[in-house]
């Protein structure tokens, strides 16, 4: 349950709850289910770009802006 909530994102939960002792079951185990998924922590944080990351979009953008100067050139 933590790998699929968890990450670094804000998480909502909605849980719908029927006074119905016909649902009183299913309304039972939607409240246990959020309680455990209360206690789940994640910690929001800003995605920060890598030095890596940020010279292979510069070297992509360099290449991107030639093929389209040599496309110019054979046209």
């Amino acid at each position: 349950m933590r790998d699929s909530l968890g990450g670094t994102a804000k998480t909502l939960m909605f849980v719908n709850c029927s006074p119905s002792v016909y649902n009183e079951s299913e309304t039972k185990n939607s409240l246990d289910y959020a309680v455990r998924v209360k206690k789940i922590k994640n910690i929001v944080g800003k995605m920060v770009e890598s030095q890596a990351e940020s010279n292979f979009r510069e070297a992509y953008a360099q290449m991107d802006s030639m093929m389209e100067k040599m496309k110019a050139l054979v046209l």
